[in-house]
């Protein structure tokens, strides 16, 4: 008994507390490990915002071809003109109450305040989309024969709708927003953007036109509306206070008149075009500038982990080389993104889109070169947003958008696109220039100037031989033609990512101190 129990008592008695151990190691491995791979809070938020917009506008990019193939151009210009009235209502209808709710339900200090200003914007969205819903139904005939290219009444309808449903849709996914809910504010517009795409793709099959395109998107935005007012409802409830409301709306009113004059420069050219040219050439020009598009979507990683970190990064040491150092890359950025694009965009074109399409390629470069001055007008200006007011923007925005409407009145009548793009380039220059001027005046930085300024006719010269390759071989689309664009676009690629590092414009040792 004796041996025995000596035999068996260390195996009773050792393996229970190995077996522990070793998962009790192994358990604290795997913590340690998730604890390394897991990223901050904010990143993982920005990333799913980041991840929203990429699949927004990648299905929106990815069904252009399938459009394109059973879509006219002029069909597809009015689509365009459409989707510019939409835009503009939404800036009416926004009534800017999404950077309303930002400002007071972000400075409310008791839940039960914050619910209570929430409550009260949905309130006043909804009044708004009911009134536009009203006001469209009964000019609907009237803007039909306003707009440029004889959209339809019925179209303008479904366009009111979505218009009308714009504030139910904006204002609940800001909420989630202000509540780091970016899980579901994924889940929520990659839902929407694929109802839509299926159903365009439906109704396209049954031969709707832009009609079903329109209707898609008109019930994509009804179903998300309806969940979205439901959830809200049932968190913060919906109220209507005339007095409460008229101190929003009064807040709100110089954020639209800002919205107005971005539309100058973003919307009004389709109108403009369409009226001088007609909707089929207008088309071409907006399949273009969907494709220079791109460059802007593939600078939003850059720019949403700057943005936020930029005024922080002042307040460190060396913080204006720094903020100097960020932005020039940033620019840089841009311009070896835009010459990829520029480069490139043409190419797929001519390969995903019929024939009538092709001539779109001419116009993509230098749309891509629009938005780089954009984005390094945006990137250049940190000076203007130390101070304690917004002035200074206001009033550079409305020379830039002056500038941008008497070029689109005075040049598309003579020179149809070409007349816009060089409309809007000078817009753009402009704002440029004074966001330059006025930002060093108030907060001088020390940008690598002429390393730009080099960089940037570096890659204007290489869309200038990108277009000389398009025009010599515009008459045919052969093996040799495209495969001299390709060569083109990666050699041209190459070129500006070891300009980018020659010319030190990538700030290696501070961005490994950043991240």
């Amino acid at each position: 008994m004796h041996n025995k129990d000596n035999a068996t008592a260390p195996c009773s008695s050792l393996t229970p507390p190995s077996f522990g151990r070793l998962r009790g190691l192994f358990m604290r491995a795997r913590m340690q490990a998730s604890m390394k791979v897991r990223l901050p809070k904010a990143i993982q938020q920005n990333l799913f915002y980041a991840l929203g917009i990429l699949v927004m506008k990648g299905v929106s990019f990815f069904m252009l071809p399938f459009m394109a193939h059973r879509l006219t151009p002029v069909d597809f210009g009015r689509l365009e003109i459409l989707n510019s009235l939409g835009a503009l209502g939404a800036i009416l209808v926004g009534f800017g109450m999404l950077n309303t709710l930002f400002r007071f339900a972000g400075t409310a200090q008791a839940r039960k305040e914050r619910h209570l200003v929430v409550a009260e914007v949905v309130g006043i969205t909804l009044m708004i989309g009911m009134v536009t819903l009203g006001i469209g139904l009964a000019l609907s005939s009237l803007l039909n024969d306003w707009l440029p290219g004889n959209v339809g009444s019925y179209n303008i309808l479904l366009t009111v709708g979505m218009i009308a449903l714009e504030g139910c849709i904006a204002i609940p996914l800001g909420w989630l927003r202000m509540n780091d809910r970016a899980g579901w504010f994924f889940v929520l517009n990659t839902g929407k953007a694929l109802l839509q795409a299926v159903l365009v793709v439906v109704f396209l099959h049954q031969g709707r036109g832009i009609e079903g395109v329109m209707e898609a998107g008109l019930i994509s935005a009804l179903v998300l509306a309806l969940v979205l007012i439901y959830q809200q409802y049932r968190e913060t409830g919906i109220r209507f206070r005339l007095q409460r409301s008229r101190g929003l709306l009064l807040y709100s009113l110089p954020l639209v008149g800002s919205g107005l004059l971005g539309f100058v420069l973003v919307g009004l050219d389709r109108w403009i075009l369409a009226n001088e040219v007609g909707a089929a050439q207008m088309a071409l020009y907006a399949v273009a500038a969907k494709f220079a598009m791109i460059a802007a979507l593939l600078l939003q990683p850059f720019l949403m982990w700057w943005s936020p970190r930029r005024f922080s990064v002042l307040e460190e040491a060396d913080g204006r080389q720094k903020a100097a150092r960020f932005a020039a890359f940033g620019s840089a950025l841009s311009l070896l993104i835009m010459v990829a694009v520029g480069l490139t965009a043409p190419l797929f074109i001519q390969l995903l889109l019929p024939a009538e399409y092709w001539p779109a390629s001419r116009y993509v470069p230098w749309l891509v070169l629009l938005v780089a001055i954009k984005d390094s007008a945006e990137l250049l200006n940190l000076g203007c947003y130390t101070g304690s007011t917004t002035r200074a923007q206001f009033y550079i925005n409305l020379a830039g958008s002056t500038v941008g409407l008497l070029g689109l009145l005075l040049l598309i009548p003579s020179f149809g696109i070409e007349g816009a793009i060089a409309a809007l380039l000078l817009a753009q220059l402009s704002r440029l220039a004074l966001y330059l001027i006025i930002s060093q005046r108030i907060l001088p930085l020390p940008y690598p100037a002429i390393n730009l300024v080099g960089l940037a006719l570096l890659a204007i010269g290489l869309l200038l031989l990108g277009d000389t390759v398009q025009e010599l071989g515009a008459q045919e689309l052969g093996t040799q033609q495209l495969a001299a664009q390709a060569l083109l676009a990666i050699v041209g690629t190459l070129i500006m990512s070891v300009a980018v590092w020659t010319l030190r414009l990538v700030p290696a040792n501070t961005l490994r101190q950043a991240v």
